[in-house]
């Protein structure tokens, strides 16, 4: 019999319009650091763990989401996450962007620098669960409108 992994995390999962753009950088990215023999891809899903326990604590506490330019983080590119809660302190996160990179310099692309920071203003929160090893769920869904 094959042992089930039930971890369940917080997470926000982007609007469409974010995540195609950030997919669109993902894509040239991917060109960028590609060499022959090398196995570089971009990190699905796009979700960022927010530290909250529950959906409705994360919707009553978020007061901003903040995605900053992609850095290397050992064999990943990141992108750092800043969700400042209402109280005014702030959760450091990540957005797992790139897998598999050898170890060079900065991303260096262009559209990057006009994309970052990114503001959200309007995404989804939900539990995700990861009832296998590669396997995500998301459950419990709610949006949630920054103005």
């Amino acid at each position: 019999m094959q042992k089930v992994y039930t971890t369940t995390v917080i997470v926000i999962a982007l609007h469409p319009t974010e995540e195609l753009r950030l997919i669109k950088l993902q894509k040239e990215l991917v060109k960028e650091f590609f060499v022959p023999g090398g196995l570089v891809h971009a990190h699905q899903p796009l979700w960022i763990e927010t530290g909250f326990e529950s959906v409705d604590q994360a919707k009553k506490e978020i007061k901003s989401v903040s995605i900053l330019a992609p850095e290397y983080e050992d064999e990943w590119v990141v992108c750092p996450v800043k969700i400042e809660k209402v109280d005014g302190s702030v959760f450091e996160g990540k957005l797992n962007f790139i897998d598999g990179l050898p170890h060079r310099s900065a991303p260096s692309n262009d559209e990057g620098a006009q994309t970052f920071p990114l503001a959200l203003k309007i995404f989804r929160l939900g539990e995700c669960t990861s009832p296998s090893p590669g396997v995500y769920e998301l459950c419990n869904v709610v949006w949630k409108k920054l103005s």
